[in-house]
């Protein structure tokens, strides 16, 4: 038989449609041919704003600023996907303080090392002169 809400095939022993969950206790539609979907049938359907949510959320993790744009885009917009657009935008904004963090805690290890072990730095300069 088949669902008279999405016209999907059912089991005949089943009380619910597996696809919409439509009740099918008192099914009218005994014949084996399928009824035309209803108005409440689900159309899938994406805006522009929804697809800057997705796409700022995925370029979160790859490129934080551009996620951050595409994000904040999704945010000032009417969009079904409001919460994946703010984890785009709280993402974007980690990756972007991490990645200045780790700048500036790698640029002091290397002034440090600069100052600290000087003559390292100096016999590793002597030697790239005679290899090249």
């Amino acid at each position: 038989m088949f669902c008279p809400n999405c016209g999907n095939h059912v089991n005949d022993e089943s009380k619910f449609c597996p696809t919409c969950g439509t009740c099918l206790i008192n099914r009218q539609n005994h014949d084996n041919t399928p009824p035309q979907p209803s108005q409440h049938s689900r159309t899938f359907s994406m805006s522009e704003s929804d697809i800057f949510a997705i796409a700022g959320f995925v370029l979160a993790f790859i490129f934080p600023i551009v996620g951050l744009i595409f994000s904040k885009m999704a945010l000032n917009r009417n969009t079904n996907y409001k919460t994946l657009a703010k984890a785009g935008f709280i993402i974007s904004i980690v990756y972007i303080v991490l990645s200045v963090v780790a700048t500036i805690v790698g640029i002091s290890v290397f002034v440090t090392m600069l100052n600290k072990y000087p003559e390292y730095i100096y016999n590793w300069y002597e030697m790239q002169k005679v290899a090249f």
